[in-house]
């Protein structure tokens, strides 16, 4: 990102041209939302994957002797960025938690009840069989997707056998043919009592989702038959809200979609600094058409959100943000990555992919930005070209090191129509039954029907504004 004078050559201007700053605001990622004016207010930048094509780190205990006590000790720790952490068990638990070198504070609690009968067994954790391992994409043995060695093994099948420490084919072999997904995919395999519970986590370091973790649950008997169980999201404080979240996230090629889904949010302080917000969601993650309608499946008891699994299965997407309308593109972009990709030649399918960007340093990845102060505040106008694809969170910006706030109104002025002016506020939990589908989906009017992308100028108005800096134009 950089900051030019709008005449950085020193170009003669016209008599009574007005001289302002022009803002070029390197997007990462267009929907991440994650931008403000001059400053870049990612989560975290991306970080280096130092376990790309590395074998397993596999840890199989047969007899749960000290039991007790390993459970307690984190088989992987997620870095969310900003201090934020995602923490898995050896009990097949997450937690959410913020941590600094002084403070640990866990945010939620995501764990699975046990079955009636494992609960009755658990005194002494007799019978806990537990296995553990830490993989990434393109581990030896589990090449999956569009691969070439997709059949790692050569028998005609593909990720026949999940990495869980058993031989799931009856080859003799063991975790010879598994899907190694994301940057840093955690396997958890629990068997007590003759329960299984199976959790692979997910995480990658892009931008766009380094925020975000997504688990996988997966509850059977011996046999490897479906059994149901309950997953179970505890807050520490605050309450979970149902909430219809909008967020526009990047597919493959250069439309935007739109994604609405069902999830539960809560907002809460930030934890590295009280008189901030910050937002915690959870959304489930299905086909596009279970996703039409609000989710039955999820619900609020007792102060808790339940979930009960679906023919022994149940995924979700964890993430944390500071503002509601990120934590909604982090939610969308959820959705898209548990879609994936599929050939257009072949018509195969593969899941867990996220979505590839465009280049950071192309064209399009700019946008011009010009500040006003006028008699009544300031006004931030952003222009926008066709097929644009940078997204800004309109809460966040920041002009010379000043925090702008959350504008008053927002008008998109499109190129050959009318102006439309959207309400905009700040929002806090407590006004998530009353938000409008301009506060949910700001830059949906800059879109067609068809989700093309449009031109025009967006106007972001502020009740008040920082001193006049030296290359800003005052507008009468």
């Amino acid at each position: 990102m950089s900051t030019t004078d709008s005449n950085p050559r020193g170009d003669r201007r016209q008599a009574g041209q007005p001289a302002f700053r022009t803002v070029l605001a390197h997007t990462v990622q267009g929907a991440l939302l994650a931008l403000s004016v001059l400053s870049i207010c990612l989560l975290m930048p991306p970080l280096a994957s130092d376990a790309a094509g590395r074998s397993p780190a596999h840890t199989n205990t047969s007899k749960a002797a000290g039991a007790a006590a390993s459970l307690s000790v984190p088989v992987h720790d997620y870095h969310l960025g900003n201090g934020f952490h995602g923490v898995v068990f050896p009990d097949a638990s997450v937690r959410i938690q913020f941590r600094t070198s002084t403070v640990t504070e866990t945010l939620f609690v995501t764990e699975v009840a046990p079955p009636p009968r494992a609960r009755a067994a658990a005194v002494g954790h007799q019978d806990r069989q537990l296995y553990t391992a830490v993989v990434a994409e393109g581990a030896a043995a589990g090449q999956r997707g569009f691969s070439r060695d997709a059949d790692d093994d050569r028998d005609g099948a593909v990720d026949e056998d999940r990495l869980d420490g058993r031989d799931n084919d009856g080859d003799g072999r063991r975790d010879e043919d598994y899907a190694a997904i994301s940057d840093a995919m955690t396997v958890v395999n629990v068997n007590h009592a003759g329960q299984v519970l199976h959790l692979e986590s997910y995480h990658w370091a892009y931008a766009n989702v380094l925020s975000t973790l997504l688990l996988s649950y997966r509850a059977e008997d011996q046999s490897s038959q479906a059994v149901s169980r309950d997953l179970v999201l505890r807050l520490t404080t605050g309450e979970w809200q149902r909430a219809v979240v909008v967020g526009r996230s990047r597919l493959l090629g250069s439309k935007e979609a739109r994604q609405e889904c069902t999830a539960f949010v809560s907002g809460r302080s930030d934890p590295a600094d009280p008189s901030r917000q910050i937002w915690l969601g959870v959304t489930m993650l299905e086909a596009p058409q279970a996703r039409a309608k609000p989710s039955t499946r999820m619900y609020v008891e007792d102060g808790l959100v339940e979930v009960p699994f679906l023919d022994g299965e149940a995924r979700l997407a964890l993430c944390v943000a500071p503002t509601l309308l990120q934590l909604s593109t982090q939610l969308a972009a959820a959705h898209s990555v548990f879609l994936g990709a599929s050939d257009p030649v072949t018509g195969q399918s593969v899941g867990w992919i996220v979505p590839p960007q465009p280049p950071a340093d192309g064209p399009a990845r700019t946008t011009p930005a010009q500040w006003y102060l006028t008699d009544t505040g300031g006004q931030l106008v952003l222009a926008f070209q066709p097929g644009h694809d940078d997204y800004f969170d309109p809460d966040l910006f920041v002009l010379d090191s000043q925090t702008l706030g959350a504008p008053e109104a927002i008008t998109w002025m499109p190129a050959d129509s009318a102006p439309v002016k959207i309400s905009w506020r700040q929002l806090r939990p407590d006004d998530l039954d009353t938000i409008t589908t301009g506060e949910s989906d700001p830059y949906g009017q800059l879109y067609s029907s068809e989700e093309q992308a449009l031109a025009g100028h967006l106007v972001f108005h502020f009740a008040s504004a920082p001193e006049v800096p030296r290359h800003e134009k005052r507008l009468a």
